[in-house]
């Protein structure tokens, strides 16, 4: 029997292993079918994959329309690393922190660098540290700045490569070997690595090597690199954390996507929520 909690980890996974964390309607609906061939929204209760995925995907949102066809984004990036269970959040929480060096980028340098065909740009500034993101339309910023370029589609391929080159099934290192040679290769060796057992170690590799490659190309332009020295955290910490940004734009962005999001919890989800003491309090006081 499907599990409805599971195809809907599916599709987030789906969209966020996307080069452009986005994909219409009409394409996440054809992948299903083929991970999914039994799958319909209404045997759980939905009128529509719409429905469904407002219910039970609860990373991706709603982000647009490609004409009648909604676009899907994700609602949070990847953390580096594998993805943590409950259990695992659990523990991390409970747990003595340690600490740790890792590179820390916002969400918005680090979505715009793993996506290849996004219309955003990212400007470093060589002295001070600072990222900026901006449209592809927009002037660049002048001075010490100096732009980022994204992750190349080619990089991408190398890097899914070198994850097929370490398996030791022959099985489906022929499989998804022979994906790589589609257009759309990333959603057909999403599904495909989950057939053969391997998606998780494949989710965790594509982070790592990325962020590899970011590291890289900011030491190749001189950035200075920033990385942070903190405590371990849960997945829900270090997902927060990321959704920080220096454009004004971005933070209303943030707000919509939190709202959003919000919406979609249950009342027994709402009240595993971290909310910092003040400003619950600020909010008691003002009713």
């Amino acid at each position: 029997m499907l599990d409805a909690t599971v195809i809907g980890t599916d599709i987030s996974r789906l969209v966020q292993n996307s080069p452009n964390q986005k994909l219409p309607g009409s394409a996440l609906a054809v992948l299903l079918k083929r991970g999914y061939p039994d799958f319909r929204p209404e045997d759980f209760g939905c009128r529509n994959l719409r429905e469904f995925i407002g219910k039970y995907a609860k990373e991706v949102f709603e982000d647009g329309r490609n004409g009648g066809d909604i676009r899907y984004s994700a609602a949070l990036l990847p953390a580096i690393g594998e993805v943590p269970s409950r259990q695992q959040e659990f523990r991390a929480i409970s747990s003595v922190p340690t600490v740790s060096r890792r590179l820390s980028v916002e969400t918005a340098v680090w979505k715009t660098f793993v996506s290849p065909t996004a219309p955003y740009r990212i400007y470093a500034n060589r002295e001070s540290g600072e990222f900026r993101v901006m449209h592809a339309q927009e002037p660049a910023p002048i001075g010490a700045w100096i732009q980022v370029p994204s992750c190349p589609p080619e990089t991408h391929v190398q890097i899914a490569k070198e994850f097929v080159d370490g398996l030791a099934d022959e099985s489906a290192k022929n499989q998804l070997t022979k994906i790589l040679g589609l257009d759309s290769w990333w959603s057909h060796f999403f599904f495909s690595a989950r057939n053969f057992g391997v998606e998780r170690q494949w989710s965790a590799f594509r982070r790592r090597r990325l962020h590899a490659e970011l590291e890289q190309a900011l030491k190749s332009l001189g950035v200075p690199l920033p990385f942070s020295h903190q405590a371990t955290a849960s997945a829900g910490s270090v997902a927060a954390s990321t959704l920080l940004t220096t454009e004004p734009q971005t933070e209303s962005k943030v707000r919509r996507i939190a709202a959003a999001v919000i919406r979609r919890l249950s009342d027994s989800e709402l009240r595993e929520v971290w909310l910092p003491l003040g400003h619950v309090l600020d909010e008691l006081g003002e009713k």
